[in-house]
This record gives structure tokens, sequence and C-alpha cells, in this order.
């Protein structure tokens, strides 16, 4: 029944505790970087998986008392018959956080025990300065629930009489971490969290005892110094109610010694010190925390007992105090203290987050682009930009065609681009304040070209059927008539070496050069070829379009007198015998550029020459798109007409009409309509070539969001599943209202602020405002607004605008809100 009474009192003591948090309260959830007995962040003994962020370190003392006076008669002559002891050890720590997930820490310990012996030998003290312990620990903090870790340490203990560390006896340890923490989880968090540390200990302390350092050593004196006996099994748990100010925990820890006793083999479980730590934290101010606590051995629980390592009396004439190491093992020890006080203090010093600069507001915005050749699009350099109607400096487009305006006031902003060789161009580009707005040039060449024209005869003075070719073979053959012998074409300007091909004729060749917009004459009389009996040769080849597919063409050959070849539609090939001479192979396919190429075709031999068409571009005709924005009592309205899922410049209604006009590609196309203070409208409307389509729209006033100067007010509030950040049904008419305000102010900026209550954690609070600042800027990228003039910022609880104490003042601090950033 006292047992029984004692376990009822610490299961009271905890459950008052978690009683004693109720989640629905505003607190801070946050692991304070607390120190343990060795320094390691956690409880007492327990260790967390958990590590303070990169630069915390802390300082601190952990002092633990316990007096034999005051345990139960049968239990307060603590390790030797006639011996009782009053002890005091201290242990001073610093821990420092290397990154978010390693900490290293270095602990030292000093400590005093008072013996009082019925014995002749009176009160004695031993005391023992020097013994540390130093190590590290990992940890994985996923930000979820679940964090482990391990930690591996190295003690070193004093040496007895002497200054200094014996080395032979240093003893290493690690440990497995779990921690699970109920105030990760999301909805309403548990004020919990949960540890368990699983390791085991190499132990060499017992080296200073067989050196013979330690005169006259007993089980007490051990104790007093510290020494453990064998390898031990470690095992520690622990509960903890986090709040602001006052943590409250409890732990049980254990040693299980390994390989005891003459023959080797473990103790029984309960022939182990094993303890309950119940206590608290108190964490008054900054990185501060107090702890007191206090060790219940489990003797007082009724499962520890005293243990007899071999036998239980001493030989005759052999006094407790001067048997030998072996024989003293025999007295009956206890296994721990029945109770013993905990206390601690620490002070962490965590690096403060970097100040938020905000940048001021600009007041002008600027122009930038590119200037290129719209043929080849290669970036032309040293383009010159101006700006009409102003005395501003002209600029020049860089290397790769780049180019970059002054800083002007928000306006309308006129530029003109100049290049020689290519025609102007010139556009009218929106500035805003603090943005940069993008036009690009693609200026055409300007067509530099001359005439060439003359005549081709024989000696005789009559017109020959000739072929003009030029040793550039980029530019095409000319043909005479054959009726007059004259021919004209355009020729890019330079100089050429022309030659006159005629069937029956000897070839003639002559220089020339060709000046831009000029008209150069080159006549050619050509001697006929001494006669002959003609042989025929072969011309054969193929006709393909680019995709190397087959074209049925017909083939002419320059001369009337020769009959026209088709090529096969199947295979594109075509042959025809022709005398020996030079032809103009002409090469024409439906829907395809006519090729002409020169063939020179010589006596028995075949000639190939292949044709590779180019399909010709037709002219696509334009439709028009007329009508007008008006509101319910056919008013006209400004509104901006846009265009969602293609590239076409909006378009303003006329404020004085509502009427809108321009020429669009044949198609299909989704329009809006929007005009400021109303709900925009969308329709599809179908375009026709060389038609136009009329569109009329009636567009509603706003009722759930208005703008004013500093941001868009909206009238209800954004719900959200609880905890989550999914957008219900019921707001997604209030957000088309936000989006129909963005769409009718093409020069609007806004960033979306997330905001929570105070109930969670302050990391919890903050990624949920975060995630739903995320979801509202999905949700107008959407609806069409572009993504460029949004921004997503979650504060969580740190800007309240009512009481976080009241449902009421909860409510109104868990919103969204629209604020400008540029107009």
């Amino acid at each position: 029944m006292k047992n029984t009474g004692k376990i009822f009192l610490v299961s009271s003591f905890f459950l008052a505790a978690v009683g004693f948090a109720s989640p629905g309260e505003a607190t801070d959830f946050n692991l304070l970087p607390s120190p343990g007995i060795q320094g390691q962040t956690g409880v007492i003994r327990v260790i967390s998986a958990t590590t303070p962020k990169f630069g915390t370190f802390s300082l601190g003392a952990n002092l633990i008392y316990w007096n034999s006076d005051y345990f139960p008669e049968e239990r307060s002559e603590f390790f030797e018959p006639g011996l009782q002891q009053k002890k005091f050890q201290g242990t001073y720590h610093l821990t420092l956080s290397l990154s978010d997930w390693m900490e290293i820490f270095f602990a030292t310990k000093t400590s005093v025990t008072e013996f009082s012996r019925e014995s002749a030998t009176g009160d004695s003290l031993a005391h023992n300065i020097g013994d540390s312990v130093t190590g590290f620990k990992i940890g994985y903090d996923p930000e979820s629930p679940l964090s482990t870790g391990l930690a591996f340490y190295a003690k070193f203990y004093s040496d007895y009489g002497n200054a200094g560390w014996v080395w032979d006896a240093t003893t290493y340890g690690g440990k497995i971490l779990f921690t699970f923490d109920w105030t990760r989880l999301q909805g309403v968090p548990l004020p919990l969290r949960w540890h368990l540390n699983v390791g085991f200990q190499l132990t060499n302390a017992m080296t200073i005892h067989d050196d013979g350092r330690i005169p006259n050593p007993t089980p007490g004196i051990y104790y007093a110094l510290g020494l453990e006996e064998d390898d031990a099994l470690l095992i520690s748990s622990a509960l903890e109610v986090p709040q602001r100010y006052l943590s409250i925990f409890v732990e049980y820890s254990t040693e299980q010694y390994v390989d005891t006793g003459p023959e080797g083999g473990w103790r029984q479980f309960n022939q182990n010190p094993q303890r309950i730590t119940p206590g608290f934290r108190i964490t008054p101010v900054g990185g501060l925390a107090v702890d007191i606590a206090c060790d219940l051995g489990m003797g007082l629980f009724g499962v520890e007992e005293r243990y007899f390592s071999y036998a239980e009396e001493l030989p005759a004439g052999i006094s407790d105090l001067t048997a030998t190491s072996a024989i003293r093992q025999r007295i009956p020890e206890e296994v721990a203290p029945d109770w013993a006080v905990v206390g601690g203090f620490s002070y962490a010093f965590t690096p403060a987050p970097p100040p938020v600069v905000v940048a001021p507001k600009p007041e002008k915005g600027k122009i930038t682009g590119r200037v290129y050749d719209k043929e080849t699009s290669q970036p032309l350099e040293g383009a010159v930009i101006a700006f009409p109607g102003t005395n501003m400096t002209r600029l020049y487009s860089g290397s790769s065609g780049e180019y970059t305006t002054y800083e002007f006031l928000p306006q309308n902003v006129t530029l003109k681009v100049e290049k020689e060789g290519y025609e102007e161009a010139s556009a009218t580009v929106i500035v805003e304040a603090g943005g940069t707005a993008t036009q690009d040039f693609g200026l055409n060449r300007l067509e530099k070209v001359g005439v060439l024209a003359g005549k081709v005869l024989e000696k005789e003075g009559k017109p020959l059927a000739a072929v003009i070719s030029f040793d550039d073979p980029k530019v095409p053959n000319l043909a005479t008539d054959p009726n007059t012998g004259q021919y004209e074409g355009k020729v890019p300007p330079g100089n050429y070496r022309i030659r006159a091909s005629s069937t029956g004729f000897k070839s003639e060749i002559k220089g020339a050069r060709v000046e831009d917009k000029r008209r150069t004459v080159v006549d050619f009389v050509l001697e006929p070829e001494a006669p002959e009996a003609p042989e025929e040769g072969t011309i054969l080849g193929t006709v393909q379009s680019p995709e190397s597919q087959p074209l049925a063409a017909v083939i002419s050959f320059g001369d009337p007198r020769i009959e026209n070849v088709a090529s096969d539609p199947t295979t594109g090939q075509y042959k025809r015998a022709l005398p020996p001479g030079s032809y103009q192979v002409t090469a024409n396919a439906q829907n395809y550029k006519p090729q002409v190429k020169i063939a020179r075709i010589e006596k028995g031999l075949p000639t190939l020459v292949n044709f590779v068409l180019e399909p010709e571009v037709k002219k696509v005709e334009e439709g028009a798109l007329a009508g007008r924005v008006v509101d319910p009592e056919k008013q006209p309205l400004a509104g901006v007409i846009s265009f969602e899922g293609a590239e076409i410049p909006n378009v303003v209604a006329s404020p004085a009409t509502g009427e809108f006009y321009l020429k669009l590609t044949p198609g299909s196309y989704s329009v809006r309509a929007a005009a400021q203070g109303y709900k925009s409208q969308l329709k599809v409307v179908q375009i026709a070539a060389g038609k136009k389509t009329i569109a009329e729209f009636v567009l509603e006033p706003l009722t759930k969001a208005k703008l004013t100067e500093k941001k868009i007010e909206i009238l209800e509030t954004i719900h959200f599943e609880s905890g989550k950040a999914s957008i219900l049904p019921e707001s997604f008419g209030l957000l088309d209202e936000v989006a129909d305000i963005l769409m009718s102010n093409p020069g609007l900026s806004i960033l979306i602020e997330g905001h929570t209550d105070s109930v969670g954690s302050d990391a919890f609070n903050l990624r949920l405002s975060q995630s739903r600042a995320n979801s509202v800027l999905q949700y107008l990228t959407k609806r069409g607004v572009v993504p460029d003039r949004l921004k997503a910022v979650g504060y969580g609880e740190t800007r309240p605008i009512a009481d976080n104490s009241t449902p009421s003042g909860r409510a109104k601090n868990r919103r969204v809100e629209f604020t400008i950033i540029r107009k």
C-alpha cells in the first residue's frame, strides 16, 4: 500500500502537468536550448534529438545533493554497514552549436562526500575535482513530429591525490536519440514531448583502482569518486510538458551493468541503479533556464534490493576497512540512493536574426530591350535609340543588341530605333514606378539592289533565246525574251562576270559592275558554233519537298522547242534526252515556289540535277473584333480588353463611348473585359477572315472588394480548411473580384499577406500563413493575373490586429490582406 501510494504520487504529478497546459491557450512550444547534467541539450539525464540553430551556445551548472540521515532507518547505511554519507556534487558545462544539426559540449565535475562511521575511524571526507566529459551530438530534425540523433562522449577521470587525468581510465559511450514532439502536429497541437535514449558505455574507470592509486578502497569510496565498475547498457526516457514560463517533466533512467562478478555474467535488472526524476524547468526571461527536480531511487517502489557479489560474511580478523579489493566486494551493497535533490541553471545565447531592411519605394521606372535583325534574329550593335519630342541624349545598342534607357517618372514613353541599312521602327511603352518595361525591336533590312538589262543577238542582229548566268551562285539566272532577245532583272550591287549562253552558239563572258538603285546595260553578240552532228546527252534527277517527300512537278528547259517533262509523283524522278548545250532548267509544282538551275549537257553523258522546292507562304487575311463595354444602365466604361492564352496586347475601350476595335488573325479567342469597380466578363468569340465580329460586354458592379489608396480592401473574410491552406469554395467569388480589380488596373502590383492567430507554435503558424498566401497567389494567377504582379508573404502571428485571448479577436487575426506595392 505504501509503494502504491508513491507510484500514485508520481503519476498524479505528471497528469496534473498535462492538465495544466491547455492546448487551446496561447503557448510558445519552441524548445529552449537548455542543457542537462553533461551539457547536451535535453532534460536532466535525457538528451533531446533536436539541435539548437547554428551559433547558439549556453553556459550552466547542475547540482546534486543527498544525505543518508534522511533515509528510512533500514536503508540509511548506504553501501556499507555502519556507514552514513552526505554528498554534494556540481557539474559545470559549455555547449556550442556548430551547425543546425551538430552541437559539441564540455563539462567538468567537482564533488565532496562526508563519511560518518560508527567505528573508531570516525568521520572522513572524499574530494573529487576535475572529472570531465566532452563529446558531440548529431541531430536530424526534418521539422516533423519525429526527430532522431546520435550522441558520442568520452569521460576523463582525475588522478587520486595528484593533478591531471588518468588517460588509461578514459571511458567512452554513445547513444541513439529519439524525440517525438506532439507540438508539431497540424491542427490543434498537444503540449507534450517524449524522448528516448538507448546506448552503451565502455568503462575503464577501475584502472585507477587496479593501479593501486586509491588506498583502502570501499564501495562507498567508488561511489564518492564517481568510478563505475563495469560496462553498462544505458536506457533513459522522459516526458515533458513544454510551456512558455514553466515546463514540467518526469524522467526514467538506468545503467544496467554487464560482466559483473568474478565469473562474469549479468546482474538482475533490479540489481542496477534505476531512478525516476520528476521536476520542472522555469524560463523567466530570454535564454535563462532554472531546473528543480528530485531523483527517486526505485528502492522506494519495492523493485530495488541489495545484492551480494561473492559472500555475505568477511573472514575472521578482516575488517571492512582493511579488506582487499576482492574480499571487499563480498559486502552487501545498496544499488543507489533512495533520493537526491537535483538543481541547475543555464543561459543560452541565441544569434539574433539579421535586421530586415525595407528598401524605399521606387518612384521611377525604366525600359530595357533588344534590337535584332527581324529576318535572321541576329543582334544589331550600334542601333540608335531616340526619344522623339524630347531633348534627351540618344542611346546605342550594345554588342548583343541590348539597351537600357534612363529612368522616367510613370508615363508613356515613345522610342524610335534607327540602324543604317534597316527600316526605322518606333513604339510607345508604359513606364511604371519601380518597374522595368521590356520592348524589343526587330528591324527589316532595306533591300539594296540594282538593275541589269541588255539584249542577246546573233551576228546578223537576230534576237536569241539565251540564259544569263553569274559567277556568284547566289544570284539567280536570267533569261532573254526569244522574240526580242532582251533581258532584265534585279541584281544585288557588286562586280560580276556575266555569261550569255544559247543553244548552237558560243558562250560570251563580260565583266560588269552593278550599283545600288542604278540600271546597268550589258549586251551580247554570240557567234554560232561550228555545225556538227548532234549527239544527245541525258538530264535526270528528283524533285522533293524540304521534308524529302517526292513532288509531282513540271520540268522546263528555257527553250520553247523542247517539250516539258513531268516528275513521277511517287518517286519525284524525271529524265529526258537533250542535245548538248547549256539549259535553264525550271521545276514548278503546285503550292511550291519554282526553282531554276543551269545545266550543261554533254554528248553521251548523263547530267544529274535535283530540286528541293520551298512551299509558298500564303498571306492570311485578317478579321476584326469590335464592340463596347457598358454598365447595367448601358453607360460607357473605359474597360480593358484582354485575350487569355494569346500574346495579344490589351486594348482600352473609349471612356466616352465604351467602344473598341482591333484586327485579329482568324480563329477562336477567349476575350475578357474588365473595368475599375466592376466584375470582369469573359466571352469566347470567333473571328472570320475579312469579317467583323461584334461583342458587347455588360459589367456588374463589385460588391465584395474595392480599391483604395494603399490596398485592395475586401469586405468579407477568405475562408480556408481548418489548419490547412485549401481555399473553401465560398470564397471563390470574393477572390474573383480581387482578380477583376487587378485585371482592370494593369499597372497594379500587390503583396498578399497571410496572418494567423497565436494558437500553435510560431514555426507552424509561419508555415501555415505562407502556404495560405501562396494558395491565394495561385488562384489569382489561374484567373489570368500575371505572376510578376503578385508577391506572397506569410507573417504568422507576428502582426495581430486584435486580442488573441478572445475567440472574436483570434477570428479577426486569421486574415489575408492585399497591400499595393506598385501602381
